[in-house]
């Protein structure tokens, strides 16, 4: 297992869409501004997550405790 897998189970975003028993292709379906290829990026932090990402994410995966989160680690 390379150190950029590990990075990403670390990943609280990674680690919610796990939870919630959903493929990367599966999640961005339930979104409607993210694409596959930005929620991976955000899963192994190559790129800053903006409120509508968490706001899209906490809805998919029915973890609303993720805007809070966010909040309280990232604003």
């Amino acid at each position: 297992m390379g150190s950029q897998q590990v990075d990403q189970e670390k990943n609280i975003y990674y680690r919610l869409r796990k939870e919630a028993n959903m493929t990367r292709a599966r999640a961005v379906d339930e979104m409607d501004t993210i694409s596959e290829r930005r929620l991976e990026s955000l899963e192994y932090g190559e790129t800053d997550v903006q409120p509508a990402d968490v706001i899209e994410m906490a809805k998919a995966y029915k973890h609303p405790e993720l805007c809070n989160y966010y909040c309280s680690h990232e604003c």
